[in-house]
């Protein structure tokens, strides 16, 4: 069965990653936040700061499930 395809500027040209998708898992360590600014300058030219903060890990239960693989030309 073919799963989904998808690109990336992260993979080179004549390069492919095969995996198991549902292998990795993210993991929450602490609710993310948002915070909005409106202060001084950004006032004044209608601008608002927007951060948005969390811990999150990632977990890689079978690392080989993932595979770089060189593609024929």
């Amino acid at each position: 069965m073919r799963g989904p395809t998808r690109s990336s500027i992260a993979v080179p040209a004549g390069r492919a990653v095969l995996g198991d998708w549902p292998q990795p898992q993210v993991i929450v360590r602490e609710d993310a936040t948002l915070a909005l600014g409106r202060s001084g300058e950004s006032f004044t030219k209608n601008l608002v700061t927007m951060r948005l903060e969390g811990r999150f890990g990632f977990a890689m239960k079978r690392p080989n499930a993932f595979v770089d693989v060189a593609l024929a030309g």
